[in-house]
Formats: structure tokens, C-alpha cells, sequence
């Protein structure tokens, strides 16, 4: 078995296995053919069980638990408990094979005395150790427990042949390499690449909003139809299936809210965005309160990439992913993200007109209000990423209570848009304003160097750091995920290093809807928790955004990054195996 080598930045994982079992019945000779340390970008490796046995078992059982998390902690923070025959090929999967899938190959019934049992591990996530200060970091780990029994004539667990357990233990790194995370993209395959995609499983239909109307009645027509989608998208939201430790914590900010009641909810949304929610809530039929939850949804959780690049004639393109769902709830279906899947049926192309003339235009949920992606034709463009700080849902809570003044990410920059036209007064309004919790602003204009993301801390209205195409020494992109800079991201989810090695193979001369749609359609950028893709030229008036899907696997990571494929075609080293 071959695996490439460690990296800088993050050491490989370790693997420990083994057997507890005791008494007569157990595997004699027993060889644990698993290897001492793996890759630990996704660890993957295959494994041999083998041993003897003095009597055949009439009815072999298997009971395996396991765990992604905490190393040495059978709770861990997901875990999996599966039961069956010890017959054939058997799969457990963890989060229905969203984070981690082992096939175990069992001898096929009846066994004979000679027994070999073999298998594959695939954590389709690097798993995320944690440098917290100098050498003192937290590690993370997977364990699996695997009992195997002769049940004889009933379902009740007899002697016991094997009582295995395994340990993936991943020292605390210092985070991403730029050396280890590199485009996935073959550059000389890039005009091949098909654009604009084809097929129904990409469109996203347009509506026009009339800001004339009513606010109680400006939704009406997109989200009554829509209701049904609406209504089980909030409640995967609000009764997400987390591990129980985080629905405790994630669900008692959710509780507080609903528990606020209407009227009080009501009181923290701006005019005329107050009458929106009321009126969105009257044509789906759902609480005030339902609604307003899911429009802060993106307050509280989410990730995405985002890039500002000029070509070599000065043109500026804005390319975004959105991604959202992450640990809402998997599929068994699907494989993916429960939330994920919920939100793509109510994406939406949203042409904003005033007095009968185009205003603007986005691309988001049907029902959600804030802006989260648009184009000022003429002017700018705004998408946003999520960031994330010490301070969790602080100011979000002092905000319900009345304790902090501030204003929701997505209804300022919707805001801006509908009373700004040009690119310096919308950078001007987004960098002179309080967010009520952390965030990213990543704005395109319509001349050369107009390009910035504005990285937003909570209780200030100044940014944190503003980064521009025209800053001295500035490539011709700007990129941003969710982690500050200049710091790396971490190594269990970096989509920066390879969206940058991708545009600086481009250069400004490779610059065009075409490719940029294959750099936000390659692995990482485009992820399991992708619902949609945009393109955008504040300064023609462009503006795409399609539909995108991947089930998590070897070409689709669950939300972060690596290629799978690569990692075969690196030059690799031979592994120490436990035997």
C-alpha cells in the first residue's frame, strides 16, 4: 500500500488498533494489518484482520460504533452505531456518508476456521485539529469499535471472536500550506470547459420584485407558490438532527427568538423590511417569527468564496459560491446536506424595479429579504462571506435584547444597493457602518481596480482591514472564504489556497466567464454545501448564477478542500503498518 508524505501544514494522522478480545473463542494468531500514520488531508487506507478460529460460528454477528471528533471519546461529536451479519461486504457510514464511510469485508457465510476480514477507511474530511497557542494545540480524532460474535440460533450476541478498536489521532497543525493546496483545474483543458452549463438541474428561474407595490405585497407572488418548500426548509432548520451538544447550544438561541413573540420580533427589523416579513409571512401562512429566523439564518451560520478579478484589458468580473447547511442534518438519500438540498428549490433571480426601471437584480431564497449576491448595472457588485470570531452570537443576543445597536449584514447591503449607484459610494457606506455580528463585503465596480473586501468585526463601525485591487503591490484578484488574512485558513477547510494557485496560473490574460465558472465549479471551491454559482460585470450589466450540486465522495469534498485524485499522482513513500 502506497500514501504520499505529510506536509507542513498539518502533520499525518495516527493510527492505533486494537484487540481487547478474551476467552476461548477468540481469533488465535491475530494480525492487525493497519498502517501507523496516513496522508492527513481526508485520511483513506485499507486494512487486514486475520486470525483462526477452533470452531466455526453458525451466525457471525458484527456491532460497530464509532465516532468523528474528540480522539479516545466514544461520543465524539458524530457518531454511528451500526449492527448486522458478519457476512459479505457491510458499510457504515457516518452522517450517512456526508463526513466518513468504511466498508468491512467480512468472510462470506458459512466462515471456515481460517478468517480474513478486510476493508477500507475514507473520512472524506481532513479532520480538524486546532493550534491554539505556540506547540499547545487541540487534537481531533476518529475512533471505530468493532465487536464481532457468533449469534448461534438467536439475534443475542454469543462468545465473542473480536473486540476491535481503532484510533485516527490528528496532531494540532498550524493550519493550511499553500504547497499541499493546489488547483484541481488541468489549464491547458479550461476552453473545454462547457459554459454556460446546460440542463434543467442548473436553471434558476427570475421574478421581478416591484418596490412600488406594497411591502406587505411584494413577495407575495414568489413565495406563495412556494410555501410548502419554505415551511420544511425553516423546520430542518429550527429541528436539525445535531449531535446533542450543539442542538442544545445552537437551539437555545433559535428557542429565544420564537419565544420573543411578533411583536417584539418585529420591533428589530428596519422599515420597510418589517412589513416585508409580515406580508411574506401572511402569503405562506407561517409565524412572523419563523420567517425572521430564517432571515437571519445567514447571521448565525455559513461559508462561501468569493473573487473580485481585472483581466488584462481592465475589465472586472466577480465570481461568488454560496454555501450554506453545514451540520443541519444530513440525507440518507442523498448523501449530503439535509438543509443543502432544502434551499436550491427556492433559489430564485430577482430583477428589483422602481417607477418601471431596472434597479438592481440578485440571486437568493425565495422568502429570504436581505441581499446576499447582486449587481447595480453600471455601478457595483456586493456578495458576502461569512466570518467568524471569538465572540459567537454575542451581539446578536444583546441585539434581541435590546442591548446593542447594530444592523443585519443582508439588509444593509440590500440597503446600499437600492440608495447607492456608483462603486466608491457603496465601498463608502459598507466600510462606515455597524454589523451586529462579524462578516465579509466583497464589492466589484466597473472600472480597472475596482475590487475590495472589507472584513467586518461586531461592536465597531470601522472595518477590521479593507484589501483593494488598487492597493500598492495588489495582484488582479482579491479573494476571500471565511478566515482572516494574512493569516492561513486552517488545513480541514481551505478553499483559498486553491482558488489563488488557479488564478495565478490564469493570470489577467486567462480572465473570462468560462473559466472563472470552472474555478467556482472545481473541487473545493464548489463543495457539498454549494447551492448556487454567480457571475458578475458590474460594468456590462452580466450577471449569471446557476444551480450547483455534488454528493461528497472522491471528486466532492463535504465543505472543504482537497482533491482526492491529486493525491494519487503525488509522489508517494511506503507505509509502516501495525501487524
Amino acid at each position: 500500500m502506497l500514501l504520499v508524505g505529510g506536509t507542513q501544514g498539518l502533520p499525518d494522522t495516527k493510527i492505533k488498533a486494537e484487540d481487547s478480545c478474551t476467552g476461548a473463542a477468540c481469533l488465535k494468531g491475530l494480525k492487525l494489518a493497519f498502517p501507523k500514520t496516513v496522508y492527513p488531508v481526508t485520511p483513506r487506507f485499507d486494512f487486514d484482520i486475520s486470525g483462526s478460529l477452533d470452531k466455526v460460528p453458525v451466525n457471525p454477528v458484527f456491532d460497530a460504533r464509532g465516532s468523528l471528533g474528540l480522539p479516545n471519546h466514544p461520543l465524539g461529536i458524530f457518531g454511528f452505531n451500526t449492527t448486522g451479519p458478519a457476512c459479505g461486504k457491510q458499510t457504515l457510514q457516518l452522517m450517512d456518508g456526508v463526513l466518513a464511510t468504511i466498508t468491512v469485508d467480512f468472510p462470506e457465510c458459512p466462515w471456515s476456521a481460517d478468517v480474513d476480514i478486510s476493508g477500507h477507511v475514507d473520512v472524506w474530511t481532513t479532520l480538524p485539529a486546532i493550534e491554539i497557542f505556540g506547540p499547545i494545540g487541540l487534537s481531533t480524532g476518529f475512533t471505530l469499535f468493532m465487536q464481532v460474535s457468533d449469534a448461534t440460533n438467536s439475534s443475542t450476541a454469543g462468545p465473542e471472536h473480536l473486540n476491535l478498536r481503532v484510533d485516527l489521532t490528528q496532531p494540532a497543525g498550524k493550519g493550511a500550506d499553500p504547497k499541499q493546496d493546489n488547483c484541481t483545474l488541468d489549464m491547458d483543458s479550461m476552453d473545454k470547459i462547457q459554459y454556460p452549463p446546460q440542463g434543467e438541474n442548473y436553471t434558476i428561474p427570475t421574478y421581478t420584485i416591484n418596490l412600488d407595490l406594497d411591502p406587505k405585497d411584494r413577495w407575495d407572488h414568489v413565495v406563495r407558490p412556494l410555501s410548502k418548500e419554505i415551511s420544511a426548509m425553516i423546520q430542518q432548520f429550527i429541528d436539525s438532527e445535531l449531535h446533542p451538544l450543539e442542538k442544545l447550544l445552537s437551539k437555545s438561541l433559535v428557542r429565544f427568538i420564537l419565544d420573543l413573540g411578533t411583536e417584539e420580533i418585529l420591533k428589530k427589523v428596519p422599515a420597510p423590511f418589517d412589513d416585508e416579513i409580515r406580508g411574506i409571512a401572511k402569503s405562506t401562512g407561517l409565524p412572523v417569527t419563523y420567517i425572521f429566523v430564517y432571515n437571519i439564518m445567514y447571521e448565525l451560520m455559513g461559508l462561501c468564496t468569493s473573487i473580485v478579478a481585472e483581466d488584462a484589458d481592465g475589465h472586472i468580473y466577480h465570481a461568488r459560491n454560496l454555501d450554506f447547511g453545514l451540520f443541519m442534518g444530513s440525507d440518507a438519500t442523498t448523501h449530503n446536506w439535509a438543509l443543502t438540498a432544502k434551499l436550491r428549490p427556492l433559489l430564485m433571480n430577482l430583477n428589483f424595479v422602481r417607477e418601471g426601471v431596472l434597479l438592481y437584480q440578485t440571486t437568493q431564497f425565495a422568502g429570504y429579504i436581505g441581499l446576499l449576491t447582486g449587481i447595480r448595472r453600471g455601478g457595483f457588485t456586493i456578495s458576502v462571506d461569512s466570518r467568524f470570531d471569538g465572540h459567537l452570537d454575542k451581539y446578536l443576543i444583546m441585539f434581541l435584547l435590546g442591548k446593542y445597536e447594530g444592523n443585519f449584514l443582508s439588509l444593509k447591503t440590500r440597503t446600499v444597493m437600492e440608495n447607492f449607484g456608483t462603486y466608491s459610494e457603496a465601498l463608502n457606506a459598507l466600510t462606515h457602518w455597524k454589523p451586529i455580528g462579524p462578516c465579509y463585503i466583497i464589492l466589484g465596480g466597473a472600472k480597472s481596480k475596482e475590487g475590495a473586501v472589507i472584513q467586518l468585526g461586531a461592536n465597531r463601525d470601522t472595518p477590521l482591514l479593507v484589501r483593494s485591487l488598487a492597493d500598492k503591490g495588489s495582484s488582479n484578484y482579491v479573494v476571500q472564504t471565511n478566515y482572516d488574512w494574512p493569516a492561513p485558513p486552517p488545513a480541514f477547510d481551505d478553499r483559498r489556497y486553491p482558488v489563488m494557485d488557479c488564478l495565478n496560473k490564469l493570470g489577467s490574460v486567462g480572465i473570462n466567464y468560462q473559466r472563472l465558472w470552472g474555478v467556482m465549479s472545481s473541487t473545493p471551491t464548489r463543495n457539498a454545501l454549494t447551492t448556487y454559482t454567480s457571475l458578475m460585470s458590474a460594468e456590462t450589466g452580466y450577471f449569471e448564477s446557476y444551480k450547483q450540486f455534488c454528493a461528497p465522495g472522491p471528486n466532492c469534498s463535504p465543505f472543504m478542500a482537497k482533491d482526492y485524485a491529486q493525491l494519487e499522482q503525488m509522489q508517494s513513500r511506503p507505509v509502516e503498518f501495525i501487524v
